[in-house]
């Protein structure tokens, strides 16, 4: 995983990928961490029983590589979404919120240690800058099972 990550032309590495687990072992790393941790306790901050993990990846940020920022932006495609910063003291900046269309709305979520974790729904504007260093956050959209008919 760690190879793929420092490739210059990489962004991410998939686990899942709309629902289904991809062979690889970034997700049978992820796969009970999700099951365990993760699912559980979205599952009760939502509301939502039925929640499953879409999409699962780890992105990486690296201004050195022209890879800074990813622009303001809303996860319209998912119902809510993790984020885990796996490294948060090796970079300057991040992942930030922003409530309105000017960027003196903008404020820094900080987190003290990897692993730390925020747990968003689609319609929180967010986006992410990194000033310096690399940065590697695990990303994780939610959706809801709904029955068929």
């Amino acid at each position: 995983a760690d190879a793929a990550l420092n490739d210059r032309d990489s962004r991410c590495i998939v686990a899942i990928e709309d629902g289904e687990t991809q062979p690889n072992d970034l997700s049978r790393i992820l796969f009970p961490i999700l099951n365990d941790k993760v699912i559980p306790f979205a599952r009760t901050v939502c509301n939502s029983p039925k929640m499953v993990v879409a999409d699962a990846l780890v992105r990486s940020y690296d201004p050195a590589e022209g890879r800074e920022a990813l622009a303001q932006h809303y996860d319209i495609s998912t119902f809510a979404s993790v984020i885990i910063p796996l490294n948060p003291n090796e970079c300057e900046g991040g992942l930030y919120v922003q409530s309105g269309a000017s960027i003196e709305t903008r404020r820094s979520i900080d987190f003290n240690m990897a692993g730390d974790a925020v747990l968003h729904r689609f319609d929180v504007m967010h986006g992410v800058h990194v000033r310096k260093g690399k940065r590697y956050s695990l990303i994780i959209w939610l959706a809801h099972i709904f029955p068929r008919f």
